[in-house]
């Protein structure tokens, strides 16, 4: 192939869709870039997920469409409710099933394929499309360390079938792709504790796309009007799940609930969302904002004056954290409040906020006054720094080049 003729990357990402869609949008991010040298990047994903707010509707098993240059085939799957149920495991079943089946003379064939885990399962239709429609690499990327998470976070056994089967895949996995890519810093370390021969790993993160945030939506009017106007705010923006440690800052709400100009925001949805709302209740210096589509996300956290982020402990973060909420928060430029036992974020490197124990309600609450009374200029400057690191490393159009380095 020669260097001016167009490559075509095929990337398998069940719940990957657009900003209008839903917030799994890595590889969107990517393909606006990638496009700009001279690859087509083609995303197969199910048209169903909970990580949607609009999923696409259509008729019969596969949609292809162009959306902002990038070709998508969106493949047919029944919607399910709990996240942690039966019928996602379903959906990741079907997906693989369906996509041996994809409309291949209409995308048209690759020259790599990415599997973009988790799920795990569509890396057998990277093998075998790898082999029939001879691609020149597989390309393996790790966003969540499956099945691993599973028995970390999710508290499965680690002889149930389906950890056992998801073992094996990944095995051989890691043995058979051409490289290994991880948004996670230190993967490399439970590859090297899974097999016992040379791999190929390069760690390319998460990161902003400046192209996308430019086009930045306004909130609806009804979601404006809940976030105080003369407030000092603070808000955590993603998933209202157990991991996040956002129990921790219920308590330093409560703590400070005599300090009437602070005033907390939740911003998402989530299975610990009702059980946070019943806590909050009679604290009343806490609002919960709907999920809201990606693009109006910067349009809420520039109205804030401080963020949060939050992990509780687990074995899971020796290898390493690459959270989109961080990098939209430094972008916003507003100093960030970490709560986790990891030492290796990017908000501490850039010194654009403060770490603190994700269980010390009390020293969150200390953090949150010390940045109230610092002078206005101070704490801007503070955030301004994270703004200014995430711009230097980690926007998609720099991140983009890594990839391309792989496929060249």
């Amino acid at each position: 192939m020669g260097s001016n003729q167009e490559k075509h990357v095929w990337v398998f990402s069940q719940d990957e869709s657009t900003p209008q869609i839903g917030s799994l949008v890595r590889h969107y991010f990517l393909g606006r870039e990638l496009k700009n040298h001279n690859v087509k990047v083609t995303i197969f994903a199910g048209n169903n997920s909970h990580f949607f707010s609009n999923p696409p509707q259509f008729d019969g098993n596969y949609k292809v469409e162009s959306i902002d240059g990038i070709q998508f085939c969106w493949i047919k799957l029944p919607q399910y409710k709990n996240q942690k149920g039966f019928k996602r495991i379903i959906s990741w079943v079907l997906f693989m099933w369906k996509a041996f089946f994809v409309p291949v003379k209409k995308i048209g064939k690759p020259d790599y394929i990415i599997v973009s885990s988790f799920p795990l399962l569509p890396v057998i239709n990277a093998f075998w499309f790898k082999w029939r429609l001879k691609a020149k690499k597989f390309i393996f990327e790790i966003r969540d360390i499956y099945p691993l998470t599973l028995i970390e976070l999710g508290n499965f056994k680690p002889w149930n079938p389906i950890i056992v089967g998801l073992r094996i895949i990944e095995k051989i996995t890691y043995r058979r792709a051409d490289h290994i890519v991880s948004v996670l810093s230190h993967t490399y370390e439970h590859i090297e504790e899974s097999v016992k021969k040379p791999f190929d790993f390069h760690w390319i993160s998460n990161g902003v796309s400046r192209t996308v945030i430019q086009e930045k939506e306004p909130l609806d009017p009804e979601v404006a009007a809940l976030i105080p106007n003369d407030k000092f705010i603070i808000c955590y923006s993603g998933s209202l799940s157990y991991a996040y440690a956002l129990d921790s800052l219920v308590s330093a709400a409560e703590l400070l609930k005599d300090q009437t100009d602070i005033h907390f925001v939740f911003l998402g949805g989530g299975p610990l969302k009702e059980e946070l709302i019943k806590r909050a209740a009679p604290i009343g210096n806490i609002t919960f904002l709907p999920k809201i589509p990606k693009l109006q996300v910067q349009s809420v956290l520039e109205r804030c004056d401080v963020l949060y982020a939050g992990w509780l402990p687990s074995p899971l973060w020796r290898f390493g954290i690459s959270s989109n909420k961080l990098f939209d928060y430094m972008y916003a430029g507003k100093p960030v409040i970490v709560a986790c036992d990891f030492d290796r974020l990017p908000v501490m490197l850039a010194g654009s906020g403060y770490q603190v124990d994700p269980a010390d309600a009390n020293a969150m609450a200390e953090v949150i006054v010390k940045l109230k009374e610092i002078p206005d200029e101070e704490r801007e400057a503070i955030g301004q720094k994270g703004k200014d690191y995430v711009l230097d490393h980690f926007t998609y159009e720099k991140l983009s080049l890594k990839y391309l380095e792989l496929f060249n």
